[in-house]
């Protein structure tokens, strides 16, 4: 299984890091109000150990991770502490134009229409939490070209697809169940090497030993095409 890296071990070591700091820098300022000076420099001795022990240690796995590109049908799994949901590309068609009516939405480059299929993997859940809804958040959702271009996805394209304004990959999910959703993203005509990545958006996993967003740390892909799709007849 390849996920993101957030488990319930690295969010406790999370916690207990920004727990002790917290309380070291409590009992250090009152050392420092109540003029410890001995106290003081074993606090903060003690507070700079517990920081680059932690840092060494988001260092460390970052480095040993690599980067990882998925083929088609191949999952991803995010971790919501309690579960899995995963993640696959199960198919790429391309468009010059989204819509109908008789003004249909032009891009600017081509339309590259990615097909996701998202899973609630009930395979991860304790027996204890039940069968209610999992609301995922809102994700990092980038297609990255060879030269290592971002493009985000295009909520006009995902509006004139009939998606909406809801952000893509939002929709709740009970344990066991799936479905595919369409990310658009308006490409340059001779864009190559596309892979999608798919990343959780909360803001503390970029301190987190072993995530994928933290510093340096590798990133788990999905490979979406060679070049840019092409419409029909192009």
């Amino acid at each position: 299984m390849i996920t993101d890296g957030l488990t319930p071990l690295t969010v406790l070591a999370f916690l207990a890091w920004v727990g002790a700091s917290g309380m070291a820098a409590l009992a250090l300022g009152a050392a420092v109000i109540a003029r410890r000076k001995e106290l003081v420099r074993r606090l903060a001795l003690g507070l700079g150990v517990m920081w680059l022990g932690y840092g060494a240690a988001l260092l460390v796995a970052s480095l040993a991770s690599r980067d990882r590109v998925l083929a088609p049908g191949e999952e991803k799994h995010l971790c919501e502490i309690d579960c899995h949901l995963a993640y696959s590309v199960v198919g790429v068609r391309a468009a010059p134009t989204l819509g109908g009516g008789a003004t249909p939405l032009t891009a600017h480059g081509v339309f590259a229409v990615v097909t996701v299929r998202v899973r609630f993997d009930s395979a991860t859940i304790s027996r204890h939490r039940g069968m209610f809804p999992l609301r995922p958040g809102e994700h990092w959702i980038d297609l990255v070209d060879g030269a290592g271009t971002r493009y985000a996805y295009s909520l006009p394209a995902e509006r004139a697809l009939g998606s909406g304004d809801a952000p893509p990959l939002t929709r709740p999910l009970v344990p066991g169940e799936s479905y595919t959703a369409d990310v658009v993203f308006d490409l340059p005509a001779d864009a190559r090497d596309l892979r999608l990545e798919i990343r959780a958006l909360e803001p503390p996993t970029w301190l987190l030993i072993g995530h994928e967003n933290s510093l340096f740390h590798g990133t788990t892909s999905f490979r979406v095409s060679a070049e840019a799709p092409r419409p029909p007849g192009a």
